[in-house]
């Protein structure tokens, strides 16, 4: 009897050891799936900022350039009506004009992925709060545009959606998950339609692509942070365990429907009462 009962302690002790382990890889693998996301996003960022910053220096000196003649044209000219027939004094003040309209697009861009930054990550603001799915979905989307652009249409087909009690920026995080998921499996040019509603007490929001799809069998696996093949739509590997992780911490449901060489839905249902 002591022996056995030895033998039951040591293999209860197994099993947390082993249960032990199994969180701690769990939590690894997370991390090491927001630190990866982090890289993309951030190497995503620094691109769409580089482009409107390169614009905006160019514009700096085609601005000074036109200054100068403006100056010279002033200085040329002994009178109004010679500087309204100036050539050159016209030609610069149109360039002018030209630059400035550019340099303020710019400038919006720039303003527009820090809001849109601020908005994902959430860090200045409570871990949980009410929010509007939607903010968050569009900041993804603004975030991975130079993903998106000039290949992928994206089609929102949003709902009346009341706001919910969530960890916003592990919420957000999941939605770029997917929305990067969507858009590489997608090859060439298609389609990400986002469509959500409420109802019962629940609130669903639905991701749905055109691309290469995946087979029965390989969505019954993909959920597990090993699975990964290339050329189908998990590309993102561990990304798709993370966001199931985080769902299920919001006591929600991710759910998948997929079909070989037509696409991918995949639907994050969580709770509006909570």
């Amino acid at each position: 009897m002591i022996y056995f009962v030895r033998s039951r302690d040591l293999a209860f002790a197994e099993l947390a050891d082993m249960n032990v382990a199994l969180v701690n890889s769990q939590a690894q693998l997370i991390q090491a799936e927001k630190m990866a996301s982090l890289g993309t996003l951030t190497a995503g960022i620094a691109h769409e900022v580089n482009t409107p910053i390169g614009v905006i220096n160019s514009n700096a000196d085609i601005s000074e350039r036109c200054i100068e003649k403006i100056v010279g044209a002033m200085e040329r000219c002994g009178s109004i009506a010679e500087l309204e027939s100036d050539d050159q004094l016209k030609r610069s003040v149109q360039a002018l004009q030209k630059t400035n309209r550019a340099t303020r697009e710019c400038s919006n861009r720039i303003s527009q992925l820090v809001g849109s930054l601020k908005n994902f990550s959430r860090m200045d603001e409570a871990a949980s709060q009410r929010v509007d799915l939607h903010e968050g979905i569009d900041s993804a989307l603004n975030l991975i545009q130079h993903e998106l652009k000039d290949r992928i249409d994206v089609v929102k087909e949003y709902g009346d959606l009341p706001r919910i009690n969530c960890h916003v920026s592990e919420l957000n995080q999941v939605f770029m998950n997917i929305l990067r998921n969507a858009a590489e499996a997608i090859e060439g040019k298609g389609r990400i339609t986002i469509r959500s509603s409420a109802a019962a007490g629940q609130v669903s929001v639905c991701i749905e692509d055109t691309g290469v799809g995946m087979r029965p069998d390989q969505v019954q696996r993909v959920f597990d942070p090993s699975f990964t093949r290339k050329g189908s739509r998990v590309r993102a590997k561990t990304g798709l365990f993370s966001s199931y992780q985080t769902v299920q911490k919001h006591d929600g449901e991710i759910k998948i429907e997929s079909e070989l060489g037509k696409g991918t839905a995949v639907t994050v249902v969580l709770s509006s009462t909570g």
